[in-house]
């Protein structure tokens, strides 16, 4: 395996990224944004494209956190999480907004970001199994034109393992390099004037009724409006967010080239898969006869040779023939996450919000949600939405009754 940086994953091998220094003295700017992921470019560029002065104050790289360290299989219907079958749907509508806008971003930019479309679901269990056949068919005309339901015979054009009870084509999800399509979104961002200091670890924070203030160990920043999405770090920078985070494992691999015939064998596609099991396994082809494979250990971190041996201790229980077949690069990415995997947006401030989704596409959009939320107006729409209003009638009692009670009591108060 080759000696990587920490920070570098097989995703960065190639890239060509400009210097971005860091924060250096005392600014000022409409906007400061805190994290150059996803969610903070995200951020920034609705800042900018509403005609804002913009800073991103990253504390590493773009892309070096979990941005640009996932498996790049970007799920158009994380809705599932919200439970209801409406507020589901308008979830993954408004992510299939979000993956028709990067798609377009990465055709008009020509970024080389292995772009793909399609991916499968898998089912270890009968229950599984039995989930998957139930989201076949759930969802609109259109929803449910774009998948279909695998068996386990079915599933073997696309893989073969005996590890799987079956499988959900789906056929709007997205693969992709994430940290060339972060790279690309930065670059633009740039464009159009936003300033990304790299090496900028925030050390401090004020947030008053108006006016943001944010130190690094070489500089400051005053703004009106702030958002905080600096996944992990985010705890650092506003520690309320402690008790709502907490920070979840992935690891990945990639391997060096396999034999053509050998991997056809065993993955013949080049649809993206993942297991719907909460400590899961995903894993794609990528150019060269390569083999992405990712497991989500969650609460349980890996480092040092553990590491690679892990990752192919479960490469080869999915697919034996793999077992043994050379790595080029494997690292660890952690995300943070509420207990719900349902987006995080809090206020922290009238103008000043923080905010952490998982996945690609609920990161970007949650950092133009973010952004629009720092608007005064949200501020006093939250303000309001906090109270807690009494039921009608009180503890359930007839109408009729309270109302003539109340009646009384107003008149005996109106006496006093």
């Amino acid at each position: 395996m080759n000696d990587l940086d920490a920070q570098q994953t097989y995703y960065a091998l190639g890239l060509a990224t400009p210097e971005r220094p860091p924060l250096s003295g005392t600014h000022t700017f409409d906007a400061v944004v805190v994290g150059a992921g996803y969610a903070g470019i995200s951020a920034a560029t609705a800042f900018v494209e509403a005609g804002m002065s913009v800073i991103v104050l990253e504390k590493a790289t773009v892309a070096s956190g979990a941005s640009g360290r996932n498996g790049g299989i970007l799920l158009l219907s994380e809705g599932t999480h919200l439970g209801d079958a409406e507020e589901s749907s308008i979830v993954d509508e408004s992510l299939g907004a979000a993956a028709d806008e990067l798609v377009r971003f990465i055709e008009d930019n020509g970024i080389d970001a292995d772009l793909r479309r399609g991916s499968i679901r898998l089912a270890i269990t009968k229950r599984q199994a039995a989930q998957l056949a139930k989201s076949a068919v759930a969802g609109s005309e259109q929803a449910r034109a774009g998948r279909r339901y695998l068996d386990r015979e079915d599933l073997k054009e696309f893989l073969r393992s005996d590890r799987y009870e079956a499988g959900l084509y789906e056929r709007d999800n997205i693969n992709l390099n994430p940290h060339a399509l972060l790279e690309g979104l930065a670059a633009h961002a740039e464009k159009l004037g936003v300033v990304i200091a790299e090496h900028s670890r925030v050390t401090g924070m004020h947030a008053g009724r108006d006016r943001v203030t944010v130190m690094t160990d070489t500089g400051e920043i005053h703004a009106q409006r702030l958002v905080v999405a600096a996944g992990t770090g985010s705890g650092d920078v506003v520690p309320s967010t402690q008790k709502t985070l907490f920070t979840g494992y992935s690891q990945i691999a990639v391997t060096e080239p396999i034999d053509e015939a050998i991997l056809d064998a065993a993955m013949p596609s080049w649809y993206s898969t993942s297991e719907i099991a909460s400590f899961s396994r995903y894993f794609r082809r990528l150019p060269g006869n390569r083999l992405l494979f990712g497991i989500s250990t969650l609460f349980e971190t890996i480092d040092g040779p553990a590491l690679e041996d892990r990752i192919r201790d479960e490469l080869r229980d999915t697919f034996p023939t793999l077992g043994d077949v050379a790595f080029h690069s494997a690292w660890e990415g952690a995300i943070a996450s509420t207990v719900e995997e349902t987006p995080l947006l809090d206020r922290i401030a009238p103008t000043a919000v923080v905010t952490s989704s998982n996945g690609v596409l609920a990161s970007w959009n949650g950092g133009r949600i973010a952004a629009a939320a720092t608007s005064p107006e949200y501020a006093a729409y939250d303000l309001l939405r906090v109270n807690r209003h009494s039921n009608w009638p009180p503890l359930g009692a007839p109408e009729r009754l309270v109302r003539k009670a109340a009646q009384n009591l107003f008149r005996i108060k109106d006496r006093l």
